[in-house]
């Protein structure tokens, strides 16, 4: 393998990794926005801790169980 062709693996790899930690934060976010707030807080203060829209958070917020299909991307996504 050429220094050009392995360098290439290697940042792809990391990228590949990067994606799979940004997917389980996101996950990880959005479980805590549904706790913050089921546990009362206001949505301006759940938004601004999030650095999301009030739209976004309801979308969030509301969007059902079902939703939620591990390894797939939607367009809302």
């Amino acid at each position: 393998m050429t220094s050009h062709l392995k360098r290439l693996w290697i940042a792809s790899a990391k990228v590949e990794d990067l994606e799979v930690e940004m997917d389980h934060a996101g996950q990880a976010r959005k479980i805590a926005i549904i706790e913050a707030i089921a546990a009362g807080f206001p949505v301006d203060q759940v938004a601004a801790a999030a650095n999301l829209s009030r739209a976004e958070i309801a979308t969030i917020a509301l969007a059902s169980p079902e939703d939620e299909r591990p390894g797939i991307v939607t367009a809302s996504e």
